[in-house]
């Protein structure tokens, strides 16, 4: 997916049109790969589905969080719903990994292999998510009202995106579990 092509959907389909750029200068600064900062030169989306928030700042974690942490491989993107951060894994060609905030920024698991993947999973989710709500009404989604035929389609979508999705990214595994009930 390209980075035009991600703002121009997410744009088109958003309820909150809300759209982070990035500081040119920073983000040409920032120690991520050359494929992340042409697609960040677009700029990324603010928030989405599933409880996932973003920033436009590539802070490292010390500086993100106002506190020394060895070493600064990482660089937060955003936060999930319970507060961890999203982090570019520099050391590791731009991955995008979790980290949980309270156990000391232990390495959670991976979210995606780089930040295109991130974004075509942010839009089938969005998609999702619409499709159950128009489906099986405007609350079934958070009530949880999702047929295995949803489920299934995600789950198909996902691996379209990346076939091996399911044992690279713990992120996406345990969200279609969660999903499941």
């Amino acid at each position: 997916m390209t980075a035009l092509g991600f703002k121009e959907k997410w744009i088109a389909a958003a309820v909150v049109k809300r759209w982070l750029e990035f500081d040119s200068e920073k983000l040409e600064a920032a120690p991520v790969n050359h494929a992340t900062k042409d697609f960040l030169k677009i700029g990324f989306a603010s928030s989405g589905a599933p409880f996932v928030n973003f920033n436009n700042d590539l802070l490292s974690l010390s500086d993100y969080y106002g506190y020394d942490h060895p070493g600064n491989r990482y660089l937060v993107l955003g936060t999930d719903g319970g507060g961890n951060p999203i982090c570019f894994d520099t050391d590791n060609n731009d991955i995008i990994v979790l980290l949980d905030h309270e156990q000391a920024f232990e390495l959670m698991g991976t979210m995606n292999k780089n930040i295109s993947e991130l974004a075509e999973c942010l839009l089938l989710y969005r998609g999702f998510i619409s499709k159950v709500q128009a489906e099986n009404g405007e609350d079934a989604f958070l009530d949880g009202d999702i047929t295995d035929e949803q489920i299934a389609s995600l789950k198909e979508g996902l691996l379209n995106v990346n076939a091996n999705i399911f044992t690279e990214s713990d992120f996406w595994r345990n969200e279609v579990e969660y999903v499941r009930g």
